[in-house]
C-alpha cells in the first residue's frame, strides 16, 4: 500500500461527519499543522547568549577605554601647561586643569560644528572665518596660562569669548530662532568649573547678561534671518547639540576624576596626618616615660649615696682601728671588705647617676687647661697596683711636646681612667697596655689606649657604648662591672665635640681612641706646623 493511501486510510472522514463535527475538524487540522510544523527552539536560550555577548563587549570596550586612558595619559600635559604657583596647591590645580582640558579639547568640538556648516552654507563669508577664528583662538589660553599666570584674568576672557562666539554664530545662523543658543547653557558649568566658588562668578552673569541684551538689540527682537536655510539649520542644530551633549558630558566626567582624585589624596593626606598624631602621642609617651624613670633613678641615687657615705666612712674607721683596737684580726678583715665593697657599690651609682644627667643634658663643662701629660701619667699611677696584681705591664708613650687642651679636667681624667679600666678588666696576665697620643692641625689631638687583650668581634663594636652592653666572657664574669664605662666615655666625647674609635680582632687586643676637635687644641703652645715629625704624624687607622 502506497503511502498516499495510507495517508487517506488513517484520516476516513465522511462528509456527514464533516458537516455534523465542524469543531473536530478544525482541532484536526491544527493538530496536523502542528506535528508537520518544524520545531523551534526556546527563547531563553538565545537571549541568555546575547545577554553573555553584550556583557562580554561591555568588559572589552571598559579594557580599551581603560588602555587608552593610561596610553594618553593627561597629567604630564595639563601639569606643563600649568603654571609653578598653582601646582602645589590643591585646589588652583584643580582650576587649572579644568582649564587646560576644555581648551585643548573643546574647540575640536566647535570646528566639528563648523565644518558641518561649512558643507550647509553656500558662500561662507567674513562672518563664517570669524567664528572659525575666534573658536581656534580657544588654542592660545594655554599657553598664555603658562607664559603669564594670570589664571582669573585669562578665565574672564574665554568665557567672555565663548559667549561672543555662540551669540555671533547664532546672530548669522538662525537669529533667536538658532539652534546654537543651547551653547549659552554651558558659560555658567564653565564659570564653576574655572573659577569654583568665587566672586567672579557675579562678574561672568554680568557679562552674559550684558552680551545677551547686545544680541536681542542688534537682532532687533525678531527670529532673524539665517545664512542657510532652516531645513538645513535643523541638521546642523542636531550635530551642535550633540557636540554640546559630548562636551558637556566630558567635562562633567572629567571634573568627577579630578575630584575623586584629590578626595583621595585628601583621604591619604588626613591618614599621613593621623599616623603624625599618634607618633607624636607616641613619641611624647615615651619622653614622659623616659623623664620619669630618669627622676626615679637621680632620686634613688641619691638616696643610696647618703647611707654608702656613711657605710665607706665607718668601715675605714674600723679597719684602720681609729679609736682602739677590735678585738680580733678578723673583725678588721671584715671592716676593710665592707668597705671596698661600698666602694664599689658608690663607683656603680656615681656611673649611673653620670648616664641619667647625660640623658637629661644636665652634664655641663667646667672647662680649664688640661695637660694630657699629667692626665695620663696620674691614671697610670692610679692603676700601678691594678696593673701589677694582675700580672700586666702599663706604658705611657707620650710626645715631649703635646699640646694642651681646653676641656673639662676631670671629665678627661674619667675619660681615661675608664678606658684604663676597661683594657685591664679584658687582658689576660702577662699582658701589655699601652697609652699613646698624638696631634694634627686639621684632625686634632687624640689619646689611644691598646691593649694585647681578649679582642671583641666587629660585629659588636658599634654596640660597645650602648648602656648596659658587656660581651660574654670568662673575664667579665671574674671581674664586676655594669657595662656604663664606655658609655660615659662616648657621652663626655660627644659634650667635647670628639669622637670615640674603637679597632679589634679577637684574640689580638683592642685600640680605643678618644679624638678631640682641633678647636680645643691650644694654639698658643706652640704652632702645629713647627711640631716635630714625631708626634705630628697621624696614626694610619686614625680618624
Amino acid at each position: 500500500m502506497s503511502s498516499c493511501e495510507t495517508r487517506s486510510h488513517r484520516s476516513p472522514l465522511s462528509h456527514a461527519e464533516m458537516s455534523a463535527e465542524p469543531g473536530r475538524l478544525d482541532e484536526t487540522a491544527a493538530r496536523m499543522v502542528a506535528s508537520r510544523a518544524p520545531s523551534v527552539p526556546a527563547l531563553g536560550r538565545p537571549r541568555g547568549r546575547v545577554r553573555r555577548a553584550i556583557r562580554l563587549r561591555w568588559r572589552r570596550g571598559v579594557l580599551l577605554s581603560r588602555r587608552l586612558s593610561a596610553t594618553f595619559n593627561t597629567a604630564p600635559l595639563l601639569d606643563w601647561f600649568t603654571p609653578e604657583g598653582m601646582r602645589h596647591h590643591a585646589e588652583a590645580r584643580r582650576l587649572a586643569r579644568m582649564f587646560l582640558i576644555s581648551h585643548i579639547f573643546g574647540p575640536f568640538l566647535g570646528l566639528t560644528v563648523t565644518a558641518y556648516l561649512y558643507r550647509l552654507d553656500p558662500k561662507p563669508e567674513g562672518p563664517f572665518w570669524i567664528i572659525v577664528a575666534a573658536i581656534a583662538a580657544f588654542w592660545a589660553f594655554p599657553p598664555a596660562l603658562r607664559w603669564t599666570g594670570r589664571f582669573a584674568v585669562l578665565a574672564l576672557l574665554s568665557l567672555q569669548n565663548l559667549i561672543f562666539v555662540v551669540l555671533f554664530v547664532s546672530y548669522h545662523y538662525g537669529g533667536l530662532n538658532s539652534p546654537f543658543l543651547a551653547w549659552l547653557l554651558t558659560v555658567p558649568l564653565l564659570s564653576f568649573y574655572y573659577l569654583g566658588e568665587s566672586r567672579l562668578q557675579h562678574v561672568v552673569l554680568t557679562m552674559l547678561l550684558a552680551d545677551l541684551v547686545v544680541f536681542w538689540t542688534a537682532a532687533g527682537g525678531e527670529y532673524g534671518s539665517s545664512r542657510v536655510p532652516s531645513e538645513a539649520l535643523s541638521q546642523v542644530g542636531i550635530v551642535s547639540g550633540l557636540c554640546a551633549g559630548i562636551y558637556v558630558t566630558f567635562m562633567a566626567r572629567y571634573y568627577a576624576r579630578v575630584v575623586a582624585s584629590q578626595s583621595e589624596l585628601e583621604r591619604e593626606v588626613q591618614s599621613h596626618k593621623a599616623t603624625v598624631t599618634r607618633l607624636a602621642e607616641a613619641k611624647q609617651a615615651a619622653e614622659t616615660a623616659s623623664h620619669a624613670k630618669t627622676e626615679f633613678l637621680a632620686n634613688m641615687s641619691h638616696e643610696l649615696r647618703t647611707p654608702l657615705n656613711a657605710i665607706i666612712g665607718f668601715s675605714e674607721l674600723m679597719s684602720r682601728e681609729t679609736f682602739g683596737p677590735l678585738g680580733d684580726a678578723r673583725y678588721q678583715a671584715y671592716a676593710e671588705d665592707v668597705h671596698d665593697s661600698a666602694g664599689h657599690l658608690l663607683a656603680i651609682i656615681n656611673d649611673i647617676l653620670e648616664v641619667v644627667k647625660a640623658e637629661a643634658g644636665a652634664i655641663e663643662l667646667a672647662e680649664e687647661v688640661v695637660d694630657l701629660g699629667d692626665v695620663c701619667g696620674a691614671a697610670a699611677r692610679l692603676f700601678a697596683p691594678r696593673v701589677a696584681k694582675a700580672g700586666l705591664s702599663l706604658t705611657v708613650d707620650l710626645p715631649a711636646h703635646l699640646p694642651r687642651l681646653r676641656a673639662d679636667g676631670r671629665k678627661v681624667s674619667q675619660i681615661v681612667l675608664n678606658l684604663l679600666s676597661n683594657a685591664v678588666k679584658f687582658t689576660p696576665e702577662g699582658g701589655r697596655i699601652e697609652i699613646s697620643a698624638a696631634a694634627h692641625p686639621r684632625r686634632g689631638l687624640s689619646i689611644a689606649v691598646r691593649d694585647t687583650g681578649i679582642g671583641i668581634a666587629r660585629v659588636h663594636l658599634a654596640s660597645l657604648i650602648q648602656p648596659f652592653f658587656q660581651v660574654e666572657s670568662a673575664f667579665n664574669r671574674r671581674h664586676a662591672g655594669t657595662g656604663l664605662g664606655l658609655t660615659i666615655v662616648a657621652t663626655m666625647m660627644r659634650q667635647h665635640g670628639g669622637t670615640v674609635e674603637f679597632e679589634s680582632e679577637v684574640g689580638k687586643g683592642t685600640t680605643a681612641r678618644i679624638v678631640f676637635p682641633p678647636q680645643r687644641v691650644l694654639a698658643a703652645d706652640a704652632a702645629f706646623a713647627a711640631w716635630p715629625a714625631a708626634f705630628t704624624a697621624w696614626p694610619a687607622d686614625g680618624p
